[in-house]
């Protein structure tokens, strides 16, 4: 679901220079303009114990030569509520020319055909927080547990989101924290 959807769990109030908006299910804004905005980035800023929230779009290119590998035209910005309730900087910017494989689902076939090519935001913040040098810098349960929010806030039904959020604990520990956030791929 995209934040103008509404009835997702991306319910965010944003000030962006002489005005509110809302995005999601409306909660009602009288009386809450200039006393909720707290953090923020170049994007605007969202309320204090806002939802997660996906700030940027993805926009991505396929790396020259590779045809697993995408390079990220522009910061992909997410606002994790997870991180925030845990006292951690709750903005994961994945910077722009960041090389991701996106999710790293096996091509068995019944398994891809279940759940590749799905995700692709929620896996490259999670790619993102693998790295040993990303910021926040996070442990790998915290990592896996930030791509299962990431997933839920985007309207993953929980058949796509709990099997890919299993695959990543039972199969991923190898990759944590052996890369960096510049390295190419």
């Amino acid at each position: 679901m995209d934040r103008n959807s509404g009835g997702s769990c991306c319910r965010w109030w944003v000030f962006n220079g002489n005005h509110a908006d809302c995005y999601g299910v409306a909660v009602g804004v009288y009386g809450v303009i200039g006393n909720i905005f707290t953090a923020g980035d170049s994007e605007g800023r969202i309320m204090e114990g806002g939802m997660s929230q996906f700030i940027t779009e993805l926009d991505f290119r396929m790396k020259e030569g590779s045809d697993t590998i995408y390079i990220l035209n522009n910061p992909l910005i997410y606002y994790s509520s997870y991180l925030k309730s845990l006292g951690i900087d709750p903005f994961v910017k994945a910077p722009g020319e960041f090389h991701t494989d996106l999710a790293s689902v096996p091509r068995v076939p019944i398994v891809f055909a279940l759940w590749g090519n799905r995700c692709h935001r929620e896996s490259v913040e999670h790619d993102l927080l693998f790295r040993k040098d990303s910021k926040p810098n996070v442990g790998f349960w915290i990592a896996n547990r930030v791509f299962l929010e990431a997933m839920e806030c985007r309207g993953k039904p929980a058949k796509i989101r709990y099997p890919m959020y299993w695959g990543v604990c039972l199969g991923s520990y190898l990759c944590y924290h052996k890369r960096r956030v510049g390295d190419k791929l």
